[in-house]
């Protein structure tokens, strides 16, 4: 584990609100780290692939664990991230990125043009990063100067303000 999201549930299972909670118990139900081992039957290409996860809700004994520095887990149940994702970020907007990625999955055609609106919020900015290095070209719609140079910092092809005209004017590339 190299970050721990630290949510709602995760507070309330620490101050042992959660009945069916058995104690002691090590707490944590999101974490974003790496693959240091694979079991025989799994392909040494996961070794160092960056993952999230959030517990799996059907089985009650992986639903923690997360604050755990090194955790056992099925393939099947982790979110495989883009190698280039700073875990310490990710994790300080996990859900916004989950969000992100699992939006990004119905691109599934490399190299599509895609507008992000709200470019430079939580799920706006997991949106370009992530985006930009599924080979998308990725634009921003933002509401300030500086929001489009952040925008463009993060991946986005192009940008612009809202308040200052239509996008079409102000970029016809977009």
């Amino acid at each position: 584990t190299v970050a721990i999201p630290v949510n709602r549930a995760d507070l309330a299972q620490r101050a042992g609100l959660f009945e069916k909670q058995k104690y002691p118990c090590t707490p944590g139900f999101e974490f974003c780290g790496e693959i240091i081992e694979v079991a025989e039957d799994v392909s040494t290409r996961f070794l160092n692939q960056k993952v999230y996860y959030w517990g799996d809700h059907r089985n009650s004994d992986l639903q923690q664990g997360a604050y755990a520095s090194n955790l056992q887990l099925p393939l099947e149940e982790l979110i495989m991230l883009p190698f280039e994702v700073d875990l310490l970020n990710f994790a300080a907007s996990s859900s916004a990125g989950i969000l992100a990625l699992e939006s990004l999955k119905s691109f599934r055609k490399a190299e599509q043009k895609i507008l992000v609106t709200g470019a430079s919020g939580g799920l706006g900015s997991n949106l370009l990063t992530f985006g930009t290095h599924m080979g998308h070209t990725m634009y921003a719609a933002t509401t300030s100067e500086d929001k489009i140079d952040y925008c463009k910092s993060i991946g986005a092809k192009d940008a612009v303000n809202i308040r200052l005209g239509s996008i079409n004017d102000q970029s016809p590339e977009i």
